[in-house]
Parts: structure tokens; C-alpha cells; sequence
């Protein structure tokens, strides 16, 4: 494995304990499956971990399995710069405008993509796949670019950048990719220029930097005791008007007007994506003082009404319109208590309904797109998460912990079923099986597949009442295409519970 990004040690990340690097980690580690077998597919897998932790030495994505029950399947990891070394906005200025590091204007075409160097890195990587990976058996002309969570949303802001043919750092006439699978993922998870300049000058101030050469001094001890000891936030991918568009409008608008034909795209999520946080974050709930239930009160209220995170809301009519609509099709889902329908809401928020936005407007560019809801619930400490995000992780790598994923031969047969959807799309860019035959989905009909040990089908009009209100409500409010940040919806949280 090549050496973990830059972190804080988490009990929450195994991979934080293995060997960290600094600027050296943009390694690929390679599973060949059968080595006689020439041409395979290639499944390029990229780690999760809210773009700050994580790496792929984290058993549960080793795709040994996979490769071994597939073995026509070529699968690379890549690891890639994280936190603030992969998102560090360089080109900060004070108060008077100036440059706070004073070597960064005479070196400004050096450093102007400092705050995208983590999807930089990405790109390298397949550049390097691409020329290389046939010497592995792998099919440079069939490649499928996949990741789950922060993974999912560089694979989508990829399809985003290589789409417009504006973009200056990958296009899609590369043949870097041809498929695309997110996993719990999408276009609504960003930071800003002002908030990555907050990070940058509290770590500037920190150690009394003057110049980017004092900011590479500090060794990796150095910068893991700092950010140990700061509150500094999660710093998403950057909006930072050169690699990636400015603005979350200018986003989305990039998003309808160009994402389409050309790739084949398989996306979903968890059913129950956020509730995996209930665990995660029940001690930083309890130290607040707040509770699960009150962050989802106060990311309904930060949406629907003017709040600290968005003063300047004026919802429309429509989104009014579509938001009734929305709340209706829960109760008929038998969500009828105030706190299953807030809690519902925070969970398509933030991870779930995104993968249907970008689904719709795919296929109405003429694109083909397979959507899946994975329904399969962890296990031990966590089933109080249902299926909770990251949970299909364990089955598609089919990496079996007991305190997440037990094992049990229902489960791993479920597993092996699984990987098989995975790897006939990477094959051919259809992920259909003998037991379940999928259908693209569009907006017409709401073809999704539904996925766990019980049951897998693919089932027309999933929730559609749902889904095709919360895509009416991204598209009218400009606050739900942006995902609620945690420092925001907690400070929104504290108020409404003393309230």
C-alpha cells in the first residue's frame, strides 16, 4: 500500500495508523486477478474519508476478494494527498490585499491549483493507468473510475471537469475513463475560496510562515500536532474557479448543460446514509448538548427559511410547492412522526437524493445511467445505523469485520452477487446478473435497483413521490444543492436546543 495522507490518528480510521507521508503518497497499488488473462476490465477504486483521512491500506477496501471471484477483473487503488496538504489555498491575501506569503504571486502558475492538488493527484494516477496498466493485463480502452463517499465525489466532480470542454486539467477525449461508479457521493459536497482561506491563514499564523517554502518545513509530526490541537474544519474539494467551477451555480448549471453521453454512469447510496453519523458523532452530540434529531431540525430550518448559514434565503413558490409535495410522499412512505420525516429529509440532503439529481439529468442528456438503493444493515455496534453510509463497502470488497459486517453465509453469498453487478459493469457497462436485471433509470419511471440479502430487484418508481420532489426542490433553492456544512448545522443545532 502506498503511505496514508497526512492525519490526525482516529480508532474511526484504521488506515490512520498505518505509515503517513507527506507530499510522497500518490502511490497505485495493483490487483492483478489471474495474470493469463490479457484485456480485463480495470475497476480504479479511490478512497474515502471526507477528503481528511482515510487511505486505501484500510482492510475493508482490500479488493482481493473481488479479484479472486472475478478474476478477469483488474482493480488499482490510488492514494492521494489529503487535508491540508491536498486543499491548502496558497494565494491568501491580508487585509490590504496582499499576498500573505510573499514567494506566491511570482510563483502563482505554480501554485494557483494548491486547493485541487487531492483531485490533481487523482488524475495523475489514471494518466498513469491509462499509459501503463495494459502491462498488467488491464484494458487501457476500459476503465471504470469508482470510489465511495469523498471517493464518490472526486469520480463525480471528474465526470463534472473531463464534461466541459472548458476544462484545461482532463477531458473526456483522453480516454482516462469510460465508466463511472459513486458510491455515496455527488456535486453537493464542497468548501469555498473564504473558507479554505480561513484554514490557510490559521495554519499561515501557526507556524509563523512568511513564504510557501516556510509552510514545507514543518515536518508531518509538526503538521499532525497542529491540527490536533485546532479546530480547523473539514476542507471539502474547492471551489476554486480553475480547476473546478467558482460557484456551486456554476456547478450545477456545468452539470446539466454538459454531463450526459459519453460515459456510462452507475451511482446510488445507502438507505440510510446519515444514520451511520448518529454512531460516529454520539459523543460530539453529547458534549454539545444536542442530539441526532436536532441536527436534523436544524438542516430543515437552514433550507427552508433564513438562517446564520444562509441569510439571504428567499424560498420560491415552486420549491414551497415541491417541498409539500416531498413531505406528503414520506407519509405515504409510513414516515408520519415529525422527527422520521426531519430525519428523512437530513439524510436526503446530504447524501441520497444527489445521486438521483445527477441520474435525471444525465439521462436527459441522452446518457445512461443505473441508479441502486443498498439496503443491507451493519452489524454489531452499528446496527443501530441500518444501512448506514459505508456499509456497501464490506460487500463489495467482501471483507467481513464481525463488529460491522459478520459474515454469515447469507451475507457473503449477498457479497458475491454483489461484486458480480459491480464487475459486469466494468465489463461491459451493464450491471445485470441472472438474478437481477437493471434498467436505466430516468425520470419516467424512477428505475432503481434495491439491494441487500433479502431482496435485490430492480423496482420502477422507487420512492418516486420522494425523489422526483427533492429534485424539484435542488433545482428551485440554491441552498439545497450545497451540502449543510457540519461546523454550520451544529452551531444551528445548539441554538434550536436551548430554544
Amino acid at each position: 500500500y502506498g503511505k496514508s495522507g497526512m492525519q490526525v490518528p482516529d480508532e474511526s480510521e484504521p488506515s490512520s495508523f498505518y505509515e503517513q507521508g507527506e507530499l510522497d503518497v500518490l502511490t497505485l497499488t495493483v490487483y492483478t486477478g489471474n495474470n493469463d488473462i490479457k484485456n480485463k476490465p480495470v475497476l480504479v477504486y479511490i478512497h474515502g474519508g471526507a477528503y481528511a483521512c482515510g487511505g486505501t491500506s484500510d482492510k475493508a477496501y482490500d479488493p482481493t476478494a473481488l479479484v479472486t471471484y472475478n478474476p478477469d477483473l483488474l482493480v488499482v487503488s490510488i492514494t492521494y494527498r489529503i487535508g491540508i496538504l491536498g486543499l491548502l489555498n496558497l494565494g491568501v491575501k491580508d487585509e490590504t490585499g496582499n499576498y500573505i506569503l510573499s514567494d506566491y504571486e511570482e510563483n502563482i502558475e505554480k501554485y494557483k491549483t494548491s486547493n485541487s492538488l487531492a483531485l490533481l493527484d487523482v488524475i495523475q494516477g489514471l494518466r498513469w493507468i491509462k499509459e501503463n496498466v495494459a502491462a498488467f493485463g488491464g484494458d487501457a480502452g476500459n476503465i471504470t473510475i469508482s470510489g465511495e463517499s469523498a471517493g464518490a465525489g472526486c469520480v463525480s466532480n471528474l465526470l463534472l471537469i473531463a464534461s466541459d470542454p472548458n476544462n484545461k486539467y482532463i477531458s473526456l477525449d483522453e480516454g482516462l475513463f469510460q465508466k463511472v461508479f459513486s458510491m455515496s457521493g455527488g456535486i453537493n459536497q464542497y468548501s469555498t475560496l473564504e473558507g479554505s482561506s480561513m484554514l490557510a491563514k490559521n495554519l499561515i499564523a501557526g507556524f509563523g510562515a512568511k513564504t510557501v517554502a516556510d509552510l514545507c518545513k514543518p515536518d508531518i509530526d509538526a503538521l499532525r500536532k497542529w491540527l490536533s490541537e485546532n479546530s480547523v474544519g473539514l476542507n471539502f474539494l474547492v471551489l476554486d474557479g480553475e480547476v473546478l467551477p467558482q460557484n456551486i451555480g456554476e456547478v450545477y448549471d456545468k452539470y446539466v448543460k454538459y454531463v450526459g453521453k459519453g460515459v456510462t454512469v452507475l451511482q446510488g447510496a445507502t438507505t440510510n446514509e446519515y444514520a451511520y453519523f448518529r454512531t460516529v458523532f454520539k459523543d460530539m452530540y453529547k458534549a454539545m448538548g444536542i442530539t441526532h434529531e436536532d441536527c436534523a431540525r436544524a438542516t430543515f430550518k437552514a433550507m427552508t427559511e433564513p438562517t446564520l448559514a444562509y441569510p439571504d434565503l428567499k424560498p420560491t413558490a415552486a420549491f414551497k410547492e415541491a417541498l409539500e409535495a416531498y413531505l406528503k410522499a414520506l407519509e405515504e412512505e409510513g414516515l408520519t412522526t415529525e422527527d422520521e420525516k426531519l430525519n428523512a429529509f437530513l439524510n436526503d440532503h446530504s447524501l441520497q437524493t444527489i445521486n438521483y439529481y445527477m441520474a435525471a439529468k444525465q439521462a436527459a442528456n441522452g446518457g445512461t445511467t443505473y441508479v441502486y438503493a443498498f439496503d443491507q444493515k451493519y452489524d454489531g455496534f452499528y446496527s443501530e445505523c441500518g444501512a448506514g453510509h459505508a456499509i456497501d463497502c464490506y460487500y463489495l470488497f467482501g471483507n467481513f469485520t464481525g463488529t460491522k459486517a459478520m459474515g454469515t453465509p447469507k451475507q457473503v453469498d449477498f457479497s458475491r452477487k454483489y461484486q458480480n453487478m459491480v464487475a459486469n459493469f466494468c465489463r461491459s457497462g451493464n450491471p445485470s446478473t441472472e438474478d437481477v436485471a437493471w434498467k436505466p433509470y430516468n425520470t419516467e419511471t424512477g428505475w432503481c435497483a434495491f439491494l441487500n440479502d433479502e431482496k435485490t430487484e430492480c423496482i420502477k418508481g422507487y420512492n418516486y413521490g420522494r425523489i422526483i420532489n427533492a429534485i424539484k426542490m435542488i433545482d428551485e433553492n440554491s441552498a439545497m444543492k450545497l451540502f449543510l456544512p457540519w461546523p454550520k448545522m451544529f452551531e444551528i443545532a445548539v441554538g434550536l436546543h436551548k430554544n
